[in-house]
């Protein structure tokens, strides 16, 4: 497991799940909120998505889910893998985690829609925990 851990991660738990959308998510523990950042921007470089490039509604893109002058540390990208698998990934500040959905297709809005289940905030974050499991 520890290899399959974005680059400074020092916990990570992978789970199934039942989502039709949805084959595995992944949540990865960092020791503060630079390393965690630094590990998505890495990951959103070597898929080629620029940054503030749009929402993932709308397909590959990746932006700040919280407006902050600058940079915002509250971050969600999306991109389809080589394998042609949409994945869905999001920052957590403070929390120092990084998540990561991997779909079961090509279908990006789904994993958004994954990921912010029950949320009705504007602006919102990811809501994974929103919805009691079955």
């Amino acid at each position: 497991m520890r290899d399959a851990m974005p680059t400074g991660a020092i916990a990570g738990i992978e789970c199934a799940a039942d989502d039709p959308a949805v084959a595995r998510v992944g949540f990865y523990l960092f020791e503060d909120d630079d390393t965690m950042l630094a590990a998505y921007l890495e990951r959103m470089a070597a898929e080629g998505v620029a940054l503030e490039s749009g929402g993932c509604v709308e397909g590959e893109g990746e932006g700040g889910y919280v407006p902050d002058e600058g940079q915002s540390p509250y971050r969600d990208g999306c991109f389809i893998n080589d394998e042609g698998f949409a994945n869905y990934r999001a920052t957590l500040p403070g929390a120092h985690v990084y998540i990561g959905i991997l779909g079961r297709s090509d279908d990006m809005a789904a994993l958004a829609d994954f990921a912010f289940r029950g949320n009705q905030d504007t602006p919102g974050g990811p809501t994974l925990w929103a919805e009691p499991a079955g």
